[in-house]
């Protein structure tokens, strides 16, 4: 019940920074009748001879796509017919569209969804750490249709135990350091009986139609231009209810990088994405917060020639959609653990920390542990020069006017 009052405040926020709070409350109680009757009372799941598998998939957008692309592999590894049905901390039609090539998905649900079908599934899976939790609730059909999945279930739940001080939501702070200390990222964490053969660059397919592209691209006036896009914003549902986050590089230092990357490569379109409610950003040619569908976001991100973004669920889409660079701007994660090998990742730990994050439990979103500061310490010594002169460095942009 606390999960689905928290999710309905941040649902609040989000109205609130559009509408009145009359109208704002009027939307949220649309957006609850629409959440809670959008499902089938009779679920029905499939053939007898199938796994049915229940997945609980929290958090933001990012950490959403790696808990798919781990699925992804893990049912590749078992070989076996099991059936999956997610319920996610986001859109389930956004979700949908990154899996929509995923066949073995049957059905995505909103989160606040689970308790009304749990006894109907095989298995439970709850991904809300970053490590996997199952539960097995018909071990005889496991066995008979699923001995594989059944087997690796086994040794993951034996690991669990082993490692419980680190297992629970209690201990992210701790999870995130035996990250850093086995060399392991978020996702290769969790294939914790290390029988997938996971690296940090393992994905699953996505695919934008070539149509829709050239449509999207006509539609704001982008085709044939060469364009940049940033964000201020790392994941909506995610915000705390200040509606601020350490995460977020300071508007000073975006407004004098932009103002350097627009001298320097004048040709390039520079396009803000995002959604209703995040901030403008000062120095951008177009700004579409709120204008885009999801696949068109999916679009632009695509067919940017560079993206520039905090740490946060962009860049983690842009990895799995199409592997094109993205500088990434980290402050309390660790780009150890949330980065991959084609972004240009930057840190300066101030603080002397690998990562804070869960440092202080929920809190550590908003505030930052060595000035108590809704401002990230980390953060701030990127100065714009330095972001500029590394994707200067990185040859990704054409240069068009050499200082």
């Amino acid at each position: 019940m606390l999960e689905e009052k928290n999710f309905l405040l941040q649902r609040f926020y989000i109205y609130q920074q559009k509408y009145s709070p009359w109208k704002a409350m009027m939307h949220l109680m649309c957006f609850y009748v629409k959440i809670r009757f959008s499902a089938k009372r009779n679920l029905t799941l499939g053939p007898s001879n199938s796994v049915y598998m229940a997945c609980f998939c929290k958090g933001g957008v990012g950490d959403v796509i790696t808990q798919i692309a781990f699925l992804h592999h893990l049912l590749k590894f078992t070989k076996e017919p099991i059936v999956l049905f997610l319920f996610v901390d986001q859109r389930p039609e956004n979700i949908g569209i990154l899996a929509s090539k995923l066949p073995f998905i049957k059905k995505i649900y909103p989160y606040i969804e689970k308790n009304k079908y749990l006894h109907l599934f095989d298995i439970v899976l709850t991904l809300n750490t970053q490590f996997p939790c199952f539960f097995i609730q018909n071990y005889g059909k496991c066995q008979k249709f699923a001995p594989v999945l059944l087997s690796y279930i086994q040794e993951s739940c034996k690991w669990n135990e082993t490692h419980k001080g680190i297992v629970a939501i209690a201990s992210m702070f701790s999870a995130q350091y035996w990250c850093l200390v086995h060399k392991k990222t978020m996702l290769t964490a969790m294939d914790t009986p290390n029988k997938l053969n996971l690296d940090k660059n393992a994905g699953f397919p996505i695919e934008l139609q070539q149509a829709d592209i050239v449509n999207v691209l006509e539609k704001f006036k982008l085709k044939n231009k060469k364009i940049i896009t940033v964000q201020y914003s790392t994941d909506i549902n995610n915000l705390p209810f200040s509606g601020k986050s350490i995460k977020f590089y300071p508007l000073k230092h975006w407004q004098k990088m932009l103002s350097m990357l627009k001298a320097l490569y004048p040709s390039y379109t520079i396009v803000q994405l995002g959604v209703s409610g995040n901030e403008e950003m000062p120095g951008v040619d177009l700004r579409l917060i709120g204008q885009t569908s999801f696949y068109e976001y999916l679009v632009l991100l695509q067919y940017s020639a560079l993206h520039i973004d905090q740490e946060g669920g962009a860049a983690h889409i842009r990895h799995y959609l199409c592997r094109k660079p993205t500088v990434v701007l980290f402050g309390p994660t660790s780009h150890k653990v949330r980065g991959y090998d084609e972004n240009i990742n930057l840190r300066i730990p101030t603080c002397g920390l690998e990562l804070c994050e869960w440092l202080d439990g929920n809190r550590w979103y908003e505030t930052c542990p060595k000035y108590n500061d809704s401002v990230c310490s980390c953060l701030e010594k990127i100065s714009p020069e330095m972001v500029v002169e590394t994707i200067r460095n990185s040859h990704i942009l054409k240069e068009e006017n050499p200082a």
